[in-house]
């Protein structure tokens, strides 16, 4: 029984694949019997790639590819599809959401005051691993809030049980069940397998956990990860089961791996400045094996003015250097900002670029009409006259069963006269009113709502997606992020062209800086990171009131900041004396003051 502790780049991945190595060779353990599970199919087709590497280099044996690799979920959908006897199918993405649109269409008629789909997937899952935490626990789950949300859940589940559908999320809760109801099926894994190796264990969360208790049964368990990085505290991830994991298993050895290879000693020491505040966390030293580096702390007035100042920087990045460059922020609104910007300056940054090629230049220009028709009905059904040649354009578009004659035969009519015009409560009524409803919902969104609502609200995402496929997926991106990095519909609109025009030109730099997320970034590092955005409100976000979710924050700035090799830029908004900014708390620690006396 051990649990390793790595910090950021001390050569985790290295560690694993030989403990496997010596589990084969000086234990004598078959590797059948090995079970290696992670978090990420990325991070174990990784693991397994560099064993089978290591393992041919060493010489070792060709059963040695007989070790079992895989993530929670995969692994435990296997285990199933085995033992379940009434059989099931995994409900795919597409036709999830397509469902929650329905049900959620159903329980909120009224469309301005209807959650978008996404939430309500985020809402249903979240309530599931609640629920399922409290059964394993013996608890009671608590009430739901809002009995319409409760209501949407409830018919969720009922659908997916009469049709004998599984969604990812009950993957792992069928799978306790099936291990607790069946003792012949614990009995068959149990013997199967006899060594287990978890990597990025501070991502597992209860179900997670009781599982693999369960199954090892206290024997050879070798558990890895770093609880400063834990930050899907969203998906249910616990960091203080790695705390937990000595106590509760007596005789385990716990190891550091102290050496961070990664990060230069400047980098290395602000990143453990910001995480030692975290009270929550195992206490552990980390020692950088570079010395130098650069760390530079860039106060902005404005938004903007960080904007210029990152793009600054970036210009006097030779060329060749810039891929190894990233711009990590904290939500998603800002990487859309930064990358119209790169767009405008270098004719990359969006994911209209993704779409390259005959078939994707189809599908913008599909886009871009659709688009375009809906922003010139929604200003004409404001002045109470919509073109028929733009309704025949989006009549369908998400499917409606509209038929042509709905858009009447006149050039410009009036939409209570189209109304009018069909029978009364007749399926084609309604949905031209609902359109019509939609379109007065539209008027006056800033262009990121306006995007998001015809995207998720109206349902045109899951049809094109259906539709068109990956090219379909990536030009209606390429759509949210230019109009989220818009203020005005006059500079969506040049945005969305310029996004067109270099998609068609095929424009492919090489001096593409690469911009992501915080939460996206982890497991990368670049030689130089720009972190922009530090501001209370953003890190740690305004939702953020108890002591775990802030800690998670400050986790989520740790694992930013240690994507960076050689340099970090933080830069945060000041604001001005009369329009205060407060940097973010989380800076305290590197000298910044984090109270209004900042802007003085």
């Amino acid at each position: 029984m051990c649990e390793v502790i790595a910090g950021p780049g001390s050569g985790k991945t290295t560690v694993l694949t030989e403990h496997i190595l010596y589990l084969i060779r000086s234990l004598r353990i078959p590797p059948a019997q090995i079970l290696v599970l992670t978090f990420s199919r990325a991070a174990a087709v990784q693991m397994r790639s560099r064993f089978f590497m290591l393992a041919n280099n060493s010489g070792a044996s060709e059963d040695a590819c007989a070790v079992t690799f895989g993530t929670f979920h995969a692994f435990f959908l296997r285990i199933l599809q085995q033992y379940t006897p009434d059989g099931f199918r995994l409900i795919d993405g597409k036709e999830r959401t397509a469902l929650i649109e329905r049900l959620t269409a159903a329980v909120y008629p009224s469309a301005p005051e209807r959650p978008f789909p996404d939430e309500i997937e985020k809402y249903i899952d979240h309530e599931r691993n609640r629920a399922a935490l409290a059964k394993i626990q013996g608890q009671l789950p608590a009430r739901e809030p809002d009995p319409r949300l409760a209501e949407l859940r409830r018919m969720y589940e009922e659908y997916l049980r009469e049709n004998r559908l599984l969604d990812y999320e009950d993957i792992l809760g069928r799978s306790y069940r099936v291990l607790t109801e069946n003792a012949s099926v614990l009995e068959t894994l149990r013997s199967r397998f006899t060594a287990f190796i978890i990597d990025e264990f501070q991502d597992i969360n209860a179900k997670q956990y009781a599982i693999l208790r369960l199954l090892s049964d206290g024997r050879r368990l070798y558990v890895v990860g770093d609880d400063d990085q834990s930050i899907y505290g969203f998906r249910g991830s616990d960091p203080s089961f790695m705390g937990r994991f000595p106590e509760e298993h007596p005789g385990c050895r716990v190891l550091h791996l102290r050496i961070n290879y990664r990060c230069r000693a400047r980098v290395a020491d602000a990143a453990e400045s910001v995480i030692r505040c975290n009270r929550l966390r195992i206490r552990k030293q980390i020692l950088p094996a570079l010395q130098g580096g650069c760390v530079e702390l860039v106060p902005c007035k404005s938004e903007r003015e960080e904007l210029q100042t990152v793009l600054g920087r970036i210009d006097a990045i030779p060329v060749s250097q810039r891929r190894q460059t990233a711009v990590i922020c904290r939500t998603n609104r800002q990487t859309a900002l930064y990358r119209s910007e790169l767009l405008r300056r270098y004719g990359a940054g969006t994911s209209a670029g993704t779409t390259a090629g005959a078939a994707g230049q189809t599908v913008l220009r599909e886009v871009d009409r659709d688009l375009k028709a809906y922003l010139r009905l929604v200003r004409d059904y404001a002045d109470g006259a919509v073109r028929r040649d733009d309704l025949l354009i989006i009549l369908n578009r998400p499917v409606r069963y509209l038929p042509r004659s709905a858009a009447g035969t006149a050039e410009r009519a009036d939409p209570s006269a189209l109304l009018r015009a069909l029978p009364a409560g007749s399926p084609v009524q309604c949905a031209l009113k609902q359109l019509f409803s939609d379109l007065q919902h539209l008027s006056g969104l800033p262009p990121r709502y306006f995007a998001r609502y015809l995207l998720d609200s109206m349902g045109y995402r899951s049809w094109y997606a259906g539709r068109c496929g990956a090219g379909g997926s990536a030009a209606l991106k390429a759509l949210e992020e230019t109009a989220a990095a818009s203020s005005s519909e006059a500079q969506w609109r040049k945005l969305w062209e310029q996004a067109l025009s270099d998609a068609a030109s095929g424009k492919t730099p090489a001096d593409h800086v690469q911009i992501m997320t915080m939460h996206g970034a982890k497991g990368l590092e670049f030689d130089t990171v720009f972190l922009p955005g530090l501001n209370d409100g953003i890190i740690p976000g305004r939702r953020c009131r108890t002591r775990e979710e802030t800690e998670e924050e400050r986790r989520l700035l740790y694992v930013a900041m240690t994507r960076a090799r050689n340099a970090l830029i933080l830069l945060y908004e000041t604001g001005t004396p009369l329009n205060m900014n407060m940097p973010s708390r989380f800076l305290a620690p590197l000298g910044i003051r984090t109270d209004y006396a900042i802007s003085k």
